[in-house]
């Protein structure tokens, strides 16, 4: 389904092409030597402990804390920062503690707070981690635009309301899951959507009156708006919630996804989708334009094997069964949460996690013992 270039490295922790590894190998030499030069400076430090991270190289980042710490023990953004390292290495409560530590010494330090959000939305502490989720937008690698005014307050009925697209083209069909929950608190409800979700999300809401716009267009008039990462906080907030998910809550196009069901489909096989990587246009790939064909391949296929990737929101959003190959520590979204191995966003995916960081060949086993289990006899 997916096909990485041959002159990049797939990066199966975060599901993208990386380019950017010796460039990465430059800034951490450079950082290196500026620490030898100046070793009283803590930013010198926890800029490589950030390089390091990103390099998986966790034991090592905790020690450029250290030493971080060691030069000014009051800082926040340090603290932040192990609270991001240790979160990486699955102590959540220690990173947790760290948060709080960041939070204490600089209270307006947006990445804590933000990375306390992930902390508790990864551990199913749903509450207070969508209470805290509102700090990404304080976060500057935060992609979409926070409403200025007439924000919906999630309780009230509005005469029109608007619901704007964040984050990735994985994000927004996961968070569309609760438009459904939306309806009956708008006369008028308008979903705005990457251009190549648009005809999906039309022809699964549509039904519904929910009126599907480009973010390319202009934007209609409205009375409330409300971005979609916020509407978890009303609709998801404890174990209790996720009775009203529907699944699947997006239809594939009848007409296209007839073609490739005839085509693959024969008397007693398994017909098995692969994805092992997405393209990610800040690596410098251009993401695949044809979401329609995608969910209809998806949808002709018994069992769909991926990384977490926009083919494995598809696959749950289309209610179709897929198993989910998950990293340990980095790279881990949060909404696949820690240890269980099923998912409450997806009740179709089966998820497959790493034993330690780096380690595929456990998962992959488990997967492939799956795959042949589903096999007609």
């Amino acid at each position: 389904m997916s096909q990485s270039k041959n002159s990049s490295t797939f990066s199966p922790d975060s599901g993208h092409v990386d380019t950017g590894k010796k460039s990465r190998a430059r800034e951490s030499d450079w950082l290196v030597q500026a620490v030898h030069l100046q070793p009283a400076d803590p930013e010198l430090h926890l800029g490589r402990a950030m390089v390091l991270q990103r390099q998986q190289r966790l034991d090592a980042a905790l020690a450029a804390i250290d030493r971080a710490l060691a030069v000014k023990p009051e800082y926040g953004a340090a603290y932040a920062q192990l609270g991001d390292v240790l979160k990486d290495l699955g102590r959540i409560d220690d990173a947790l503690a760290s948060y709080d530590r960041a939070i204490a010494r600089d209270p307006g330090h947006a990445p804590a707070y933000a990375g306390k959000s992930i902390a508790l939305l990864l551990t199913e502490r749903l509450k207070p981690g969508w209470e805290l989720y509102e700090w990404r937008w304080s976060v500057k690698k935060t992609v979409g635009t926070k409403p200025s005014s007439s924000i919906w307050n999630g309780t009230s009925h509005c005469e029109s309301l608007l619901l704007l697209p964040e984050q990735g083209l994985g994000d927004e069909i996961f968070f569309s899951g609760m438009v459904h929950d939306l309806v009956p608190y708008a006369d008028k409800l308008t979903l705005i959507a990457d251009p190549r979700l648009v005809s999906l999300f039309q022809r699964s809401f549509g039904p519904h009156g929910v009126e599907v716009v480009s973010k390319l267009a202009p934007i209609p008039e409205f009375s409330d708006q409300v971005p979609l990462g916020s509407v978890g906080r009303y609709f998801r907030s404890d174990s209790h919630s996720f009775a009203s998910v529907r699944s699947p809550y997006l239809e594939a196009c009848s007409t296209t996804r007839e073609s490739p069901r005839n085509t693959l489909h024969g008397a007693g096989e398994l017909v098995c989708g692969l994805s092992w990587s997405s393209r990610n246009a800040a690596f410098g790939d251009e993401k695949s334009h044809d979401l329609e064909g995608l969910a209809a391949l998806i949808d002709a296929c018994d069992v769909v094997v991926t990384v977490s990737n926009t083919t494995a929101h598809l696959a749950g959003a289309l209610g179709r069964p897929a198993l989910v190959l998950l990293p340990s520590g980095r790279g881990l979204m949060w909404y696949w949460h820690l240890e269980r191995g099923d998912s409450p966003w997806y009740p179709s995916l089966k998820l497959f996690r790493q034993a330690r960081s780096g380690e595929w060949s456990g998962v992959i086993e488990q997967t492939r013992q799956e795959v042949l289990h589903r096999i007609p006899a």
